[in-house]
């Protein structure tokens, strides 16, 4: 088998992996969890994250201790 046939061989293989469900990721691939992931803050994305008012972040449990790890006071 020449190179060039095995790096096709190998990308096929890859590819089939990648866009095959994973039980880990609730079936999704994982190409697809990573355009989840990377598209979190665009209009489209299937993952949302709510804008809350200050207030509301407080009444979060984890936030206080989130803040302090990242240091976003």
């Amino acid at each position: 088998m020449d190179t060039e046939r095995l790096y096709k061989y190998i990308e096929q293989v890859k590819e089939g992996r990648n866009n095959r469900p994973n039980p880990e990721f609730k079936e999704y691939s994982p190409v697809e969890m990573s355009q989840i992931l990377d598209s979190i803050f665009e209009t489209d994305s299937r993952l949302q994250l709510l804008q809350l008012a200050d207030e509301d972040y407080k009444k979060v449990p984890a936030m206080p201790t989130l803040t302090k790890k990242i240091d976003i006071n």
